[in-house]
């Protein structure tokens, strides 16, 4: 990781915005602190990423941001667990769709598994969806229940994360995945055809 986590939140809440916004605004959203948010701007400012008129903050590219997001940041970088299941993907995604329903646990697919849901491209041949770090043995738990058991190279990858990657999420034909641009810097840091999914998501990032 190359940038700090506290810039990470903010960026976050700047890319999933589509209008202009203040630095009370983006300090509540991304539960920063005025002072540490302010600074924040200010360096983004600085680097040509923003612009500040009459005390509104606007983005001068977002896909500029995102793609700069994404060489800074990997996927590969936060807390995984493998499990193996006997099911294909899509049964699999529905199966962890109605247990996160059922046991109201917060989840977000994010990789091939949200883009078959959100922007087709590249069929997943595995699921990957983060939970909330503090949810880990309740998920256990429940996918040993549902004959899911952990594997050191399974095809289904638990990210443990904090609330903030779930800014913004999208719920879609009820399954949650991650918001476009989260989900484009977690492509991108896989490389290869992920790399290739992550250009098609960056198309329907909208700029501003």
């Amino acid at each position: 990781m190359l940038i700090p986590e506290n810039m990470q939140k903010i960026i976050r809440v700047l890319v999933n915005l589509d209008r202009s916004t203040t630095i009370l605004e983006i300090s509540k959203l991304s539960n920063s602190s005025l002072g540490g948010t302010s600074k924040i701007i200010n360096q983004l400012i600085d680097a040509e990423y923003l612009l500040k008129s009459k005390g509104r903050i606007k983005l001068k590219s977002k896909k500029k941001l995102v793609k700069a997001w994404g060489y800074c940041v990997s996927i590969n970088e936060t807390i995984n667990f493998d499990f193996i299941c006997a099911e294909k993907p899509k049964y699999a995604m529905e199966k962890i769709k109605n247990l996160a329903q059922k046991n109201n646990l917060n989840y977000a697919f994010t990789l091939l598994s949200a883009t078959e849901i959100f922007n087709p491209y590249v069929y997943p041949d595995k699921v990957d969806l983060y939970i909330k770090k503090e949810d880990f043995d309740t998920w256990k738990e429940l996918l040993l229940k549902n004959n899911i058991y952990p594997s050191e190279k399974g095809n289904i990858t638990l990210y443990l994360s904090k609330e903030n990657v779930f800014f913004n999420s999208l719920n879609i034909n009820n399954y949650y995945i991650v918001s476009p641009p989260q989900l484009y810097i977690d492509l991108f840091s896989k490389g290869g055809r992920y790399g290739e999914a992550a250009e098609k998501i960056l198309e329907v990032i909208k700029n501003v």
